[in-house]
């Protein structure tokens, strides 16, 4: 593998498109009947390691760029201090980069404090809140808590996890619901591919997709779990279970928060919601549900095309056809022109003419045989 300026460049242009081919594939009916929630998983997880490994792989081929990319390396290596540390602008867009990663990193663990210690500072759960036969669905590692506010019940936590309840009027059929979509959650180790998704959000935080694709991610995600909890179940459950997704969200439809820290809290992108809000998650939930599409199996065709995805959008790294450093300062590019562009002959010598500029004696030429200048014409002087 090797990392270099072209390889992020191509590998962002590459996930701007998958990105934008995914929102498109949650957003539109037509194409989410197609495209199914195990193919949609894959795909945003191909998305994730393109962005985590944004490398030349062995691959690769190169293809080289004689206009735009040169154009942008020459602008990155403008001078704009002329100083001894030579502070050019891509060294210091290269230091924004890192210091707003670095904040951003900051802010995503100090996140984390806060919503470790407010949830540990709730109160356990009661023993009558839950039905026996529910209760017993949950291993005892996983810590129970209870808050007074009626938010969405939510699972925190990777190594420790814990379930979170809230003061919601729910039937015996709900809380089986419940406790069994976030033990899935758990299962499946959720909060910690949110985790890597918001290092991501951390590293190209001036990227502005990275955040649409944070969103999208979070509906995958929740869709998948939903698909867990009807796969193999008869009509009743499949319908009792979309009924109870709707039931809590019109208790929570008028829910405000009481202080800054529970709106940053329950807010926060990396929860494992019941019910979640966010960018319209609810209705393509509650779409895939009503219309089945989760129960159904991607096309052989398209899973074909998924295996290879990785393998072509890995195949091709554009690089600059050339770049401006010490070892091609002073030098140029031929060009066809054959008004300006000539070899001069005069007295059995061979003079190079750019531009109609003699750029000098061209030592140990010899007539079409240098494959360098063969395409110039000659002309003799006489």
């Amino acid at each position: 593998m090797k990392f270099s300026i072209a390889s992020l460049f191509i590998s962002l242009c590459l996930a701007s498109v998958l990105i934008i081919l995914l929102r498109l594939f949650l957003s539109h009916k037509l194409t989410y009947k197609q495209f199914r929630i195990d193919f949609l998983s894959i795909f945003s997880l191909i998305i994730t390691l393109r962005l985590l490994l944004p490398f030349e792989f062995a691959n690769t081929q190169t293809v080289a760029s004689q206009y735009i990319l040169p154009a942008i390396y020459s602008v990155g290596k403008i001078d704009l201090i002329n100083t001894s540390l030579k502070l050019t602008l891509g060294k210091i867009l290269l230091a924004i980069w890192i210091c707003g990663s670095i904040i951003s990193l900051i802010h995503f663990l100090k996140s984390k404090y806060l919503l470790r210690n407010f949830t540990h500072s709730l109160v356990k759960l009661p023993e009558n809140y839950l039905d026996q036969s529910v209760r017993e669905m949950i291993p005892q590692k996983i810590k129970l808590y209870y808050s007074k506010l009626p938010n969405s019940p939510y699972t925190f936590g990777v190594v420790r996890p814990g379930i979170v309840f809230s003061n919601l009027k729910l039937s015996v059929d709900d809380q089986r619901f419940i406790v069994g979509h976030e033990l899935e959650h758990i299962r499946r180790h959720d909060n910690l591919k949110k985790y890597v998704i918001e290092i991501l959000v951390c590293i190209y935080w001036w990227y502005p997709l990275i955040y649409l694709f944070r969103r999208e991610v979070n509906s995958i995600i929740e869709i998948n779990i939903d698909y867990q909890m009807i796969k193999n179940k008869n009509s009743k459950i499949y319908f009792d279970y979309t009924e109870c997704l709707i039931k809590i969200a019109k208790q929570l439809k008028n829910f405000t928060y009481h202080s800054k820290l529970q709106k940053e809290i329950y807010k926060n992108s990396n929860l494992s919601n019941f019910v979640l809000f966010q960018e319209n998650t609810l209705t393509r939930r509650i779409n895939f549900l009503l219309e089945e599409y989760p129960v159904k199996q991607t096309s052989w065709v398209l899973k074909i095309l998924l295996v290879l995805l990785p393998l072509i959008i890995t195949s091709v790294i554009i690089e600059p056809y050339y770049d401006k450093t010490n070892l091609t300062e002073g030098t140029f590019k031929l060009s066809d022109n054959k008004r300006d562009n000539f070899i001069l002959k005069m007295n059995n010598n061979y003079y190079l003419i750019i531009k109609g500029k003699n750029l000098g004696k061209i030592k140990n030429y010899s007539p079409g045989k240098d494959t360098n200048l063969k395409h110039l014409p000659i002309k003799e002087k006489k």
